[in-house]
């Protein structure tokens, strides 16, 4: 399922009016996991998640886009802390902020 099909049925969408907005929406998501340090398959269960908690903190759906916003934290935050999720530097090597300890 792409992510614009995830992010549609978070906020319970079946119109194709916003979907511009929604991919807008799920490129900042993946940038601000890049930039947390986090890469991740378009495919993966946490990178859907967090698509999911950022479109619906967006959209403060339900009233609660403070819990998403939260919620998109977390999972950032933990992606970004994984070995699983660490983002391979395009220099092959360390470098930057990046330290190895």
């Amino acid at each position: 399922m792409a992510l614009i099909n995830v992010a549609k049925t978070a906020l319970r969408l079946t119109t194709n009016a916003l979907d511009d907005e929604l991919a807008d929406e799920i490129d900042a998501c993946l940038l601000r996991l890049h930039l947390a340090g986090a890469e991740g398959a378009d495919e993966d269960p946490l990178v859907k998640d967090a698509v999911r908690a950022y479109v619906r903190w967006q959209h403060d759906f339900c009233g609660r886009g403070e819990e998403w916003k939260t919620c998109f934290a977390d999972i950032r935050d933990a992606m970004g802390l994984s070995d699983d999720y660490r983002a391979v530097q395009a220099s092959g090597g360390a470098g930057g902020a990046c330290c190895d300890l």
